[in-house]
């Protein structure tokens, strides 16, 4: 389970993780701005407010490593964003 260092002190996403029994990757902003993969929409938004294209959509694919593609595209639900991709090697 990962995130953006922006998010890294949500209690949620920490508990989410541990409840899980996942260990909770945080994904620095640098790497975010710097990674680009034609799975990601970007986040108007998102832009505006960190001045990163997206959260969920790139954590993913980042954590996921080379060759990952997203299997569930960001989505919301009541306030929660996520996303999930696999690697495919």
């Amino acid at each position: 389970m990962a995130t953006a260092e922006i998010k890294s002190e949500e209690k949620g996403i920490e508990r989410a993780a541990s409840k899980i029994g996942l260990n909770l990757e945080i994904v620095p902003l640098d790497d975010i701005k710097n990674f680009s993969h034609p799975d990601c929409t970007p986040s108007d938004l998102v832009n505006r407010k960190f001045g990163i294209p997206g959260v969920a959509e790139p954590v993913a694919l980042i954590e996921a490593g080379e060759n990952s593609r997203l299997i569930l595209r960001k989505t919301a639900y009541n306030g929660v964003t996520v996303a999930v991709a696999v690697n495919e090697v």
